[in-house]
């Protein structure tokens, strides 16, 4: 997910669950362009262990758009970043993402065409591909193991799920099915927060469970006269072990909506998971880059 500041890291950090989302291996460290090629680096991937998630198919689109609200009132919409992302039975994933999210310079995007980096985890084999469709190479890496995870039955997911906020200056309350918890704190300088979980429903077609947190900065605490007040409102699939819906609203940062949509749960076709017929294989023992010419 493509994150515009440290604000929004933070609430991100705040509402991130395990197996949230697919996993991502590769990761690009730098990038630099000179006339009409551009060479990506991509740091050595052999820190990174996987963890699958087992008998949960499912192929969905994964957007993310962020708003920013100025002080006049003039609202900036940032284009949305797209992903394309599928996962199979065996827990094997593939990420389809555009050629110049977080990876082509800005300078470069009018003239990076179709060009879209694929990367495909088999936590089975042991490997992970990163595709480049332009050159027709699959740079592949040997991954650490990590036991599989199992979707949790509706049920299980749903029995007396506990909720437990620590405020920043140690204060701890916990509370179980529809509870709302709140942190108190005797320092009147820390930001307060508050975690209550939402009644479930359905998106996407699928059961989600949804938490709520908001964290209150009181007046004077970083300079400001009314409190700021920021929310982050999650909604997990205990089945599919992952995030279907996040927003996130604070007023210093703007509106961020991650969220998965055309969201099927059929079991995807077992090629998507390979490299394509045809692709050289490379095998990588530590970073490497990928040129991609315009």
């Amino acid at each position: 997910m493509r994150i515009r500041s440290a604000g929004l890291i933070f609430s991100v950090v705040l509402i991130a669950v395990p197996a949230a989302l697919a996993q991502q291996v590769f990761m690009n460290r730098s990038s630099q362009t000179q006339g009409d090629t551009t060479t990506l680096t991509f740091g050595s991937p052999r820190a990174f262990a996987v963890t699958p998630v087992t008998g949960a198919p499912y192929t969905a689109d994964r957007v993310t758009e962020n708003t920013q609200t100025l002080a006049d009132g003039t609202h900036i919409r940032h284009p949305p970043d797209n992903e394309h992302m599928s996962r199979d039975s065996q827990g094997r994933t593939r990420t389809e993402r555009p050629g110049y999210f977080n990876f082509v310079p800005l300078k470069a995007r009018s003239d990076a065409g179709d060009f879209r980096l694929i990367e495909i985890i088999d936590p089975a084999a042991g490997v992970a591909y990163l595709i480049d469709d332009r050159n027709k190479v699959a740079h592949r890496v040997t991954l650490q193991s990590h036991p599989p995870i199992q979707p949790a039955t509706r049920a299980a997911a749903s029995a007396g799920s506990a909720l437990t906020v620590v405020s920043g200056a140690g204060g701890v309350v916990s509370g179980t099915g529809g509870a709302i918890a709140r942190a108190q704190t005797p320092d009147a300088t820390s930001p307060q927060h508050l975690l209550e979980k939402l009644e479930s429903e359905k998106i996407e077609g699928v059961f989600v469970e949804g938490t709520r947190r908001t964290t209150t900065w009181p007046v004077d605490s970083q300079g400001n006269d009314r409190p700021i007040v920021q929310s982050n409102e999650s909604w997990f699939s205990p089945e599919l072990k992952m995030m279907i819906l996040v927003k996130n609203n604070d007023p210093r940062n703007g509106e961020s909506v991650m969220k998965l949509i055309n969201l099927s749960t059929a079991e995807p076709d077992a090629s998507l998971f390979q490299p394509p017929v045809g692709y050289t294989i490379v095998d990588e023992k530590d970073s490497f880059t990928m040129t991609i010419k315009h």
